[in-house]
């Protein structure tokens, strides 16, 4: 009896220690996404906080978050989208994933992004019905007329937004047809303005969006 006890506690240690067993599943930045052969995992990455004593990191996978939904099996790295103006470099929110099935992203299945039509670009990613940059998603940008323009500004048909500014609504005052930035590589309190349209100058204006500096 004391046998069979044994042996099933055993088993019961043995699968719980299984569970805790990652397999890193493509490195780029540091591995991101890890694998125990039954579930994928998005490591959260470590803060300093106020005190950083920098000690081992004895449990790494007690940060891990299940993708539910991703299979360990297929999940690949499609690429980086990294915008190449920015003077800050790329993060993780400019990595893509797949399996064969679902598009991943910022540790999310997108359960109806077309991983067939997935496409990559200088500072974003589109598949047939949204579009993919700064780390968010939105079916209310069209991927087809979709056009990043600079100092945290994009255009689709529909019209301009502003990154600081709703992020997939349209911007009213913004003449989507005659806007333009000056020039995306310097987007600097000192410019005069980065952006016009035919009624008005605009500059980026950090986290509140953007002002009108004056117009025309």
């Amino acid at each position: 009896m004391m046998y069979f006890i044994g042996t099933a506690f055993g088993i019961i240690v043995l699968g719980l220690a299984y569970l805790y067993l990652r397999f890193p599943l493509e490195r780029r930045s540091g591995f991101e996404y890890y694998t125990n052969g039954i579930f994928v995992y998005e490591r959260d990455c470590v803060g300093g906080g106020w005190i950083n004593l920098d000690l081992p990191d004895i449990f790494p996978f007690t940060r891990d978050t299940i993708v539910w939904g991703a299979s360990p099996f297929s999940f690949r790295f499609v690429g980086d989208f990294s915008y190449s103006l920015n003077p800050t470099g790329g993060s993780t929110a400019d990595h893509i994933y797949r399996d064969n099935y679902h598009v991943i992203y910022q540790g999310e299945v997108i359960w109806d992004g077309d991983v067939e039509s997935l496409k990559l670009f200088d500072g974003y990613a589109t598949d047939k019905t949204r579009v993919y940059l700064h780390g968010f998603f939105s079916k209310r940008l069209d991927p087809d007329t979709f056009e990043l323009c600079g100092c945290g500004f994009w255009r689709d048909k529909n019209g301009v937004y502003n990154e600081f500014v709703g992020y997939d609504r349209p911007i009213a005052e913004i003449d989507k047809d005659s806007f333009e930035v000056r020039d995306p590589r310097e987007c600097h309190p000192k410019v005069p303005y980065t952006a016009k349209d035919k009624n008005r100058f605009y500059k980026s204006n950090g986290v509140y969006g953007f002002r009108v500096i004056d117009k025309l």
